[in-house]
């Protein structure tokens, strides 16, 4: 089953307490991955000056769910209103593209997301 950026932003809209999971991604088991998500110079600012955030999960979507409820702040500068990932973004597991349009990418321990903006301008 494949899970699209509208059903992880429902859970995104939802209050996030502390013990909440992401219940949108199917999980195999109950361990999650350890995986480092690297913000770059757009979001230091949102995460403590960390470019680098580690997180738990099995998938893509997991690691952003995640991602999020640490650093709540940063949901608006990574999803649209409608719960699509920004266009000016891109999303790599170890320096190879993903899909945008699909979450369910899975992880394994030790892997690094990378969050890439897209420079634009005129």
């Amino acid at each position: 089953m494949i899970y699209s950026r509208p059903e992880c932003y429902n859970f995104f809209v939802q209050a996030i307490l502390p013990e909440a999971m992401c219940p949108t991604f199917p999980r195999s088991d109950n361990f999650h991955m350890s995986v480092k998500i690297n913000v770059y110079y757009f979001l230091p600012h949102l995460t403590n000056d960390q470019e680098i955030v580690e997180v738990e999960g099995n998938t893509v979507g997991e690691c952003l769910c995640n991602f999020v409820k640490k650093f709540p702040g940063a949901r608006e500068w990574l999803f649209e209103d409608d719960g699509e990932l920004r266009k000016y973004l891109d999303i790599f597991v170890n320096l190879v593209e993903t899909d945008p349009d699909d979450l369910s990418t899975p992880v394994s321990d030790g892997d690094e997301i990378h969050i890439v903006m897209h420079l634009t301008g005129g």
